[in-house]
């Protein structure tokens, strides 16, 4: 077999890029407040989960380093899920290329 095709080259952008879920940063008065309504709205609405309303961003950083790739608004805990199964399909099926350029970073970004 030869190991020089480009069927053997690929590599996904998942062994250099890692995606996750986190709490939006804000001021801690804010969070506070923020963390208070949520409460407030579970309690009137019967929501089970306040944390629902609880805004969250979506974070891909570099596996080696920890360095911030990309930033971005990912809404509600629902909302947030869809785009992080939609980021981890791009970071198996694409190459760090592809990727940078889906998502229109500069190549730069990745280094």
């Amino acid at each position: 077999m030869d190991h020089d095709s480009p069927a053997d080259a690929f590599e996904p952008a998942a062994e250099h890029l890692d995606v996750t879920i986190v709490v939006r940063p804000g001021k801690s008065g804010t969070k506070t407040l923020r963390t208070l309504v949520n409460f407030a709205a579970a309690a009137f609405t019967g929501d089970s989960d306040p944390m629902v309303a609880t805004r969250h961003d979506l974070l891909v950083t570099r596996r080696e380093t920890g360095g911030e790739i990309l930033r971005i608004g990912a809404g509600t805990l629902m909302q947030a899920d869809g785009l992080l199964q939609h980021v981890r399909r791009d970071l198996e099926t694409k190459t760090v290329g592809e990727f940078l350029a889906e998502w229109r970073l500069p190549d730069t970004v990745a280094e």
